[in-house]
């Protein structure tokens, strides 16, 4: 009997260290989502520098410097609203596939 004691004591404070052990772990990692940049064009567009050495991703045909569609971003310029910097795109189309799902 005092085995059996022993055992459920052992277990309970077992079971309350890991409890406790995981509340401070969630409560420590935490993933920031600010200061977004993007290295790269987004999957399916092609990258070409404008006459200002911006970086343009474009999701069409490239011919002569100038992208086809409209679909088009910059990765390091800031955004203008005939062409917006790649981060802003990226989250406007995902704030539209969030809505969706």
């Amino acid at each position: 009997m005092l085995e059996l004691t022993v055992l459920l004591i052992s277990i309970t404070v077992l079971l309350l260290f890991i409890y406790f052990k995981n509340n401070t772990i969630e409560n420590e990692i935490k993933e920031p989502f600010e200061n977004f940049y993007l290295s790269a064009c987004p999957s399916g567009y092609k990258s070409f520098y404008n006459n200002n050495g911006d970086i343009i991703c474009c999701d069409g045909e490239i011919i002569a410097n100038k992208c086809l569609t409209d679909n088009q971003c910059t990765i390091n310029g800031n955004g203008t609203p005939d062409m917006p910097n790649c981060t802003e795109f990226i989250k406007k189309i995902y704030a539209e596939k969030a809505k969706e799902y």
